[in-house]
This record gives structure tokens, sequence and C-alpha cells, in this order.
């Protein structure tokens, strides 16, 4: 009996992982043949769109809550017994959050890959060239060096952990199942176009980031099953080694836009680089902070205004071997100063660190 459903496991998984990577072949191949990436990049691209920053600061919240929830279930030994199928759920939900949104996505594919963000390249204005998913080049150049961390989308993996239920329920409540399954997906796909519209990804990083994290789904749902159990000190001690692995291997280059309407702005952050740009009087002043380091989740790294001094934070994450370089954008009636390198005072041209 044992083997019969071990062979039977293992041809759904054969079927689910040809699904997931077909549709992802189909895709990517359709956005190569039609320019999908860089058609949906220029067209859709508005940094200052209130929906991608809201959905970028605050669309991983019902992940972070459901993944917590599920962990103090896992860990309280009384109800993990007691309830077999939302243990189920809860193992395949944390499997794919710890190894697919987590070390497959943010460890693996980001830092392998190196594709540019779409305001990276120069199709928004950006310096470097456009490479599509996987990092194929159209017109190979041998040259040219790529820099970047969209392929995938880790916000949009994320919160495509939604979909990781479908999994668990689709034995026992298929119709439940595919409505899960269609819930994971749209949001996803919601989260995506927020990312694009502020230019963080192109469509093919949001469609790969929906399927590594069914990919990985399904992988899990393969050997874990509603007997299957973990005690609590194998679970805790997994998860500590994963989140460990992710801030420590986790290489992210993220862009913070600051905007302050003061007369006296203090610039705090100790960049490696400033370069100034001057506005003419009346405009609000505006900063750019690109922040390189290692880390996760980086949704919390934000820029921070407060009567006209300007940083940036890193509440709620885990970083090292942070930098920075930045661009400053001062109208003429506007003071510039920074503490912690010195006085602006010249108009136009580079700052470096003293």
């Amino acid at each position: 009996m044992g083997s019969c459903q071990t062979i039977m496991r293992l041809k759904e998984l054969s079927k689910d992982v040809f699904i997931i990577l077909a549709t992802g072949l189909v895709f990517t191949g359709f956005a190569f043949f039609f320019d999908i990436d860089e058609r949906l990049a220029t067209y859709i691209y508005n940094p200052d769109s209130g929906l991608g920053w809201f959905l970028r600061q605050y669309s991983q919240m019902p992940m972070i809550v459901v993944s917590v929830i599920f962990l103090i279930f896992i860990l309280t030994p009384p109800l993990r017994k007691k309830y077999p199928y939302l243990r189920h759920t809860a193992l395949i939900w944390l499997f794919t959050l710890l190894f697919g949104a987590g070390l497959l996505v943010h460890t693996a594919l980001k830092d392998t890959i190196d594709r540019p963000r779409p305001r990276e390249t120069v199709l928004l204005g950006g310096t470097q060239e456009f490479t599509g998913a996987f990092g194929i080049q159209k017109e190979y150049n041998q040259a040219a060096e790529f820099n970047g961390k969209s392929f995938p989308s880790g916000h949009v993996a994320m919160a495509s952990m939604l979909l990781v239920p479908f999994f668990a329920l689709r034995r026992r409540k298929p119709k439940v199942a595919q409505g899960v399954l269609m819930v994971g997906i749209l949001y996803g796909l919601l989260v995506g176009y927020g990312r694009m519209l502020l230019g963080a990804h192109f469509f093919t990083d949001v469609i790969w980031g929906v399927l590594c994290v069914a990919l990985t789904a399904a992988i899990g749902s393969s050997f874990i099953t509603p007997r299957s159990d973990f005690k609590a000190r194998y679970t805790l001690t997994l998860i500590f080694i994963g989140v460990l692995a992710l801030a420590w291997f986790n290489k992210f280059t993220l862009t913070v836009h600051v905007t302050s309407n003061a007369q006296n702005i203090e610039f705090l952050p100790k960049c490696d680089k400033i370069q100034f740009m001057e506005l003419e009087t009346g405009k609000p002043f505006k900063a750019e902070i690109t922040i390189s380091g290692y880390g996760g989740p980086t949704s919390w790294l934000t820029g921070t205004e407060s009567d006209g001094r300007i940083n940036y934070t890193t509440s709620y994450g885990i970083f090292r071997d942070l930098t920075c370089t930045a661009i400053t954008y001062k109208p003429q009636d506007v003071s510039l100063n920074f503490p912690a390198i010195g006085t602006y005072g010249e108009t136009g041209g580079e700052k470096g660190k003293d």
C-alpha cells in the first residue's frame, strides 16, 4: 500500500513539474519573440504610482502573518497532533517558504542570473543593457556586464505563497483547492503588476516568481503527507538555518526614493558616491539612494524624511555589508549638507567619502 502511494505521488509530481515548466517556457518564449518584457516595461512604468509603492511595502504582510501562525501551530505539539490535515498544510507552507520563496528565488536564481531591473536598463533611462529571462541576450555582446536582482521577483514569490494550500487540499477538497490556487495566482500577478509599475521587474520575472513557488510546493507535497510530522526542535533548527542562509547569501540592490519640502536638508547616509543635480527654485528636494548589500527581507528597507533629515532605515530585517550611492536633486533655494561626509559646496558634480 505504501509503495503504491509513493508511486502515485511521484506520478503526480512528474505531472506537476511538466505543467509548471511547460507554462514557464511558453510564457518565456512568447515574451522573447514578441518583445513583451520590453514593451510592458516601457508602457506601464510609473515610478510615482501609489498602488506600486503600497504593494511594495505591505503586500507581504498576509504571508508573514500566516507563516507566523503556522510556525506557532507546528511548535505546539497538542495542536500539531490533533489536526493532521492542518499540520500537512503548515509543513508544505513552511517548506515552500524556506526553500522556494527563500533560497531558490533569492539565493540561487537572483544571485546567479544577475538580470538588471527595468529601471536599471537603457529602456527606462538606466545604464545597463536589457537582458531577457534567465539572462538570455537577443544580441550577444561580449563586453556587456550585467548586475541586478530582477529575475525572478521575490515580492511575487512571497505573494504567491497563497497558492500553496492548493497542494494540500486538492485530493480532499478539489473545488476549494482550485479556488485557493486562483487566489494565489491572481494575488501574485497583482503584486507583480505593482512591481512592474515601479520598474522593479519585467513580465517574465513575475511569471517565474509564481512558478518557482508552485514548483517548490509541488515537490514538498510529494513527500509531506498528512501523516508526516517533524519534531519542534527540528523545525526550529531548519528554519533558523534557512533564515541565516537567506540573510548571509541574499545579495540585493535596492533604490529608495525620498522627497522633502524642507528648505534645509541634512543628508545622513554615508554613501560611497553622491551625484548632485540642480532643480529650479520652488521644486521639492529629491534623493535616489541605491543600497547594496546582503540580507532579507528587503521589503523593510525604506527611505525616511523628517524635518529635512534624509536617511534610510533597515527595521525588521537582517542585513550586512550595506553600501550606498545616491543622486540628489537640489532646488536652487534649498541648502544641502552632509553631516557624515562633509558639506555640499558646488552646483553639480559628485562627492565621495573622505
